[in-house]
This record gives structure tokens, C-alpha cells and sequence, in this order.
């Protein structure tokens, strides 16, 4: 299945390597996906420069939203934070703790 994934990873990278190369950020909402980009991508492409550059402009919502100051709304509230397992094995919850945290949100 390698050679199929780096078909598909090959046709993505041709679809969005103008934008990357205008600057702008992949918001990756679905864990396993971004997770694909972030960790795979670069594993299956080791010598494409153009891969390095997608990889590196994905980022879940949650670090997007870290990485700015963005005016959140305060919330009064605790929250169960369940993971997506790709995420928290290959990404890591970071961007997301910090978001609900920066809004008031007790994470549990």
C-alpha cells in the first residue's frame, strides 16, 4: 500500500504546494489526516522539499488558534478532554490544552 499512499500523497502535495508556497496555514481538522501530513508525509518523501514545506503548514485548530492572540470567550466550565489517538500519539494535545485553558475551561 506504500506506493498507493504516495500516489495520493503526491496528487495532495501537487494541489496545495501553491499555497504553502504563499505562506498559508493547512488547518487539518481530522486528527488521523493531519497526523498523515504531519508525520507520514515526511517519512514517505524524505527528499522533496515541497513535502517538508506541506508538512510543516499543517496544524490542528487548536495550535492555529495558540499560535494567534485570538479574543476567545470565557467559559465557567470543566471539560473531559478525550484525544483522537493519532493526534495524541502523533501530534500531541498541546495547542487544544492551551485554547480551552485560555478560556477559562478546567480540563479534566
Amino acid at each position: 500500500m506504500l506506493d498507493t499512499a504516495r500516489r495520493v500523497l503526491r496528487s495532495s502535495i501537487d494541489a496545495i504546494a501553491h499555497e504553502v508556497a504563499a505562506g498559508t496555514t493547512i488547518i487539518g481538522l481530522e486528527p488521523s489526516c493531519t497526523a498523515v501530513f504531519r508525520d507520514e508525509l515526511p517519512m514517505l518523501f524524505p527528499d522533496d522539499d515541497v513535502a517538508k514545506r506541506v508538512s510543516d503548514s499543517f496544524m490542528t485548530l487548536g495550535e492555529f488558534l495558540a499560535s494567534r492572540d485570538v479574543d476567545l470567550p470565557q467559559l465557567t466550565a470543566t471539560a473531559l478532554l478525550h484525544p483522537h489517538c493519532h493526534q495524541d500519539a502523533v501530534i500531541g494535545m498541546t495547542g487544544e490544552e492551551q485554547v480551552l485553558a485560555n478560556m477559562g475551561i478546567e480540563i479534566q
